[in-house]
């Protein structure tokens, strides 16, 4: 919760329970467990631990000491997958991120909830531009590693392959980290003025927003919407060479006191400050 505290729920087809006391600490689990099953009640204990998706640990009452074994739902789908999205025009890469409460980021795109009905994987998520909304829905199968299947948007529907990240070790992380950026694998490609306008547009931006562009390429839309509107605007890009144009066309249009360029990797934003954030995509 807010204060930190931690909190669980135990279900079963049989009585009631209440879980209490809850803590974790450097891989430790107790709680405190409270059992009604018609008129009886009781209390037991729980000690045991977590290692990496396993728990293992005793659970303790009156009746004597129960072994207990448990496994996250949703394991094999938890981690960081680079997905394939293919449609008659050619294909992309697109990131997804699976959180341990299911939760995820599909590109820089909150999802809250991602279904997983034993192999079935499913999310759905709504954007909304001023009064429009478009919906974005996946389905699809996990088999250990590799995810397949069909994104579905107003667009028509895309086939989709995904493979799952493996987790590099902490010494070769520790290398890379002198790497800050992954090499640019989208071909670039100017946004119109005309959907630029648009979009500022359906997003209703006013002059107190903050806007994020993701992607900003020649700096176009946080241009657009600091000379058009008077708003505070960020555009990031992986892509150093963009960086530069962003910044020229920043200076060439005299907006430097509101817009503000940074070369980073879209993915790795914190996204919380931003009132409007846009993304161009090509179709």
């Amino acid at each position: 919760d807010e204060e930190g505290k931690l909190a669980a729920d135990w279900q079963s087809q049989w009585g009631e329970h209440e879980i209490t006391d809850v803590n974790f600490k450097a891989g430790k689990l107790t709680f405190k467990r409270k059992s009604k099953i018609q008129d009886r009640q009781w209390e037991s204990t729980f000690e045991g631990t977590i290692k990496a998706h396993a728990l293992s640990g005793t659970i303790t009452s009156e009746r004597g000491d129960i072994t207990a074994e448990g496994k996250r739902v949703g394991a094999a789908l938890v981690g960081q997958w680079e997905l394939e999205i293919t449609s008659d025009s050619g294909s992309r890469k697109q990131l997804l991120r699976v959180n341990p409460d299911l939760s995820g980021i599909f590109g820089p795109i909150a999802i809250k909830k991602i279904d997983l009905n034993n192999d079935e994987v499913a999310f759905k998520t709504v954007l909304e531009f001023g009064e429009q909304k478009f919906e974005i829905s996946f389905t699809g199968k996990l088999d250990d590693r590799k995810l397949t299947g069909e994104l579905t948007s107003s667009r028509g529907t895309r086939q989709v392959t995904g493979q799952k990240i493996r987790r590099t070790p902490a010494k070769q992380r520790s290398r890379q980290t002198r790497k800050p950026f992954r090499k640019p694998d989208i071909l670039f490609v100017p946004t119109p003025q005309e959907a630029v306008d648009k979009m500022l547009e359906l997003a209703e931006v006013k002059k107190d927003d903050l806007l994020y562009d993701l992607g900003c390429g020649n700096g176009i839309i946080v241009v657009t919407a600091a000379k058009r509107y008077g708003c505070k605007a960020v555009g990031y890009d992986i892509a150093r060479k963009r960086v530069k144009e962003s910044l020229a066309n920043v200076e060439k249009s005299n907006v430097g006191h509101l817009v503000r360029i940074e070369q980073r990797d879209i993915f790795t934003l914190d996204l919380s400050k931003a009132d409007v954030i846009t993304l161009y995509l090509l179709p």
